[in-house]
């Protein structure tokens, strides 16, 4: 019995199975945020998860990246020491990688716990990144790539499918009420999920097919218009996707036309234009009676191949901080963004599931008006429908066979009856 247990014990630490991995996750922003350095501060969506890593389980902060492929921990952490962890292993030769978040890179292999459920894995592969440029202590990449060898490291959502932890290489945010925080989930969808499918269940879920225009694989959409004050601005317009952007990057189509919004408060010079990061320009107003928000009109982002609106209200694009408006869609300063970015505000708008493997975005339409009650009422009426059918089709059955088969057929009068018995009498 000891033995057994023994093997009980090492089968469910090692190879614990689960349907999803939950990472919480906080936005660390400034708190002496203002009108000079507010649009520095809001340009990064900057959100953390904890981990635990190493033989001593220390718990350090990864980031959540869109635009990063790897799972990825800076050498030079003041946390976590990889010399000294005895579960370490390096598994392949430092290569140069010249890249926005490090320029150094060397394979190896660590024992980590993840997400609220604590997953315990040993020998998750992951790059050991020298010349680190991104914040905390390393990066949880989710980025689509089209290889998986040493040049480009490791993806923590493909290992953890292919270690069967996990049922899809899929992900989705779920943001806390009007907060910047919240929880990545990994490896389902919202409608098959028990705890998000009657908020968002089947009959509302559509998809729509990533935008690929190049060899860099990123979350991508192809919308074929776009619609202010109900009318048709755009068309053919793609959108990049991405949590780390913590404002909107808005087409030259849009300032233009957006712009008769402000014109009027510019006249009273209530509004002005403030230089953002150098390359861009966004709109700054006094927050003072006549501007009326409200009548800032629903950008729609309209997808064709899964008829839906993806919307951005005045309460998603603007941000009301010690007597100013920001407006959080900022443009390029030469007016060559073609594109646009959607990142954090949009993705707490808009509920979207992304999905690796597949290469597909996954939308919940919310103007389907049947919910998981009505869609399991249409489901028992479709049965009882069935059954019905079934039972008259027995009884037509059975009405064929007693009919034609079974039924004695009635003896005519002329007929003798075979049942009688008779002796016959031959030259009697």
């Amino acid at each position: 019995m000891k033995i057994n247990f023994y093997i009980l014990f090492f089968f469910i630490n090692n190879y614990y199975i689960c349907d999803i991995i939950t990472f919480p996750f906080k936005r660390i922003l400034s708190q002496n945020i203002n009108e000079t350095n507010f649009y520095s501060h809001y340009a990064h969506n900057k959100i953390y998860t904890p981990i635990n890593i190493g033989s001593a389980s220390t718990e350090i902060q990864i980031q959540i990246k869109m635009s990063q492929y790897s799972f990825c921990i800076r050498n030079d952490s003041l946390i976590y020491n990889y010399l000294k962890s005895s579960t370490y292993k390096s598994i392949g030769e430092e290569f140069d990688n010249k890249n926005s978040d490090y320029e150094m890179a060397r394979p190896s292999k660590e024992t980590f716990i993840l997400g609220k459920e604590n997953i315990n894995l040993k020998n998750i592969n992951f790059l050991l990144t020298g010349n680190s440029k991104f914040d905390k202590e390393g990066i949880l990449g989710l980025q689509i790539h089209e290889n998986n060898n040493k040049t480009i490291g490791y993806n923590l959502i493909t290992q953890l499918k292919a270690h069967k932890l996990i049922n899809k290489e899929s992900f989705f945010f779920n943001f806390n009420k009007d907060e910047d925080d919240g929880e990545l989930i990994i490896g389902e969808y919202p409608h098959l999920i028990d705890k998000y499918k009657e908020k968002y269940p089947l009959n509302q879920f559509k998809e729509t097919s990533i935008n690929i225009p190049n060899y860099q694989i990123n979350f991508d959409l192809l919308f074929r218009s776009v619609f202010w004050e109900g009318k048709e601005i755009e068309k053919d317009c793609r959108a990049h996707i991405e949590i780390e952007s913590g404002y909107i990057k808005g087409t030259k189509y849009f300032e233009d036309i957006s712009y008769k919004f402000f014109a009027p408060h510019f006249i009273k010079k209530k509004c002005y234009r403030k230089e953002v990061n150098v390359l861009y320009l966004a709109y700054i107003c006094e927050d003072y009676p006549d501007l009326d928000l409200s009548k800032f009109p629903e950008i729609k982002f309209y997808i064709s191949n899964a008829n839906y609106n993806l919307t951005l209200t005045y309460e998603d694009l603007f941000i009301k901080k010690d007597g100013k408006v920001f407006f959080l869609v900022v443009f390029d300063k030469f007016g060559y963004n073609v594109y646009w970015t959607l990142g954090n505000t949009f993705l707490k708008r808009n509920k979207l599931v992304f999905d690796i493997d597949k290469r597909i975005i996954g939308i919940y339409d919310e103007n389907i008006k049947n919910n998981i009650y009505s869609y399991n009422h249409n489901l028992l009426i479709y049965v009882i429908i069935i059954i019905v059918a079934i039972l008259v089709i027995i009884g037509l059955i059975v009405f064929i066979i007693y009919k034609f088969f079974w039924k004695k057929r009635n003896k005519k009068r002329y007929e003798l009856n075979e049942d009688y018995e008779y002796n016959a009498t031959i030259n009697v």
